[in-house]
């Protein structure tokens, strides 16, 4: 973890492995790294704790304006139901532009 001053170090580690990333795979990893495990798994349930809180508040919020999915694009605070991965979200991008 970032805490211990190894955070790219596991990041890497994690990206470069076949293994599914279960939280054993990522202790042995730590450990490699030399990481106090203790302290690991007391930083990773705070961190947990912190981001699943955020990550709920972001969904509600993205419920509350209208998002049901992935991606959902808000233009000047306008939901965009165009198609993203076509010219739409460009055109739509120009317009704004041009029109200041």
């Amino acid at each position: 973890m970032t805490r211990q001053g190894k955070y790219w170090q596991l990041h890497d580690l994690m990206y470069e492995t076949d293994e599914e990333l279960e939280l054993e795979n990522i202790l042995e990893m730590g450990e490699n790294l030399g990481l106090n495990i203790e302290k690991f798994l007391e930083d990773f349930k705070e961190i947990k704790d912190d981001s699943t809180s955020k990550v709920e508040a972001d969904m509600y919020g993205g419920v509350r304006s209208g998002v049901a999915g992935t991606p959902t694009f808000f233009v000047n605070g306008e939901k965009f139901n165009g198609n993203w991965q076509n010219s739409e979200l460009r055109s739509l991008f120009d317009r704004i532009i041009q029109n200041g």
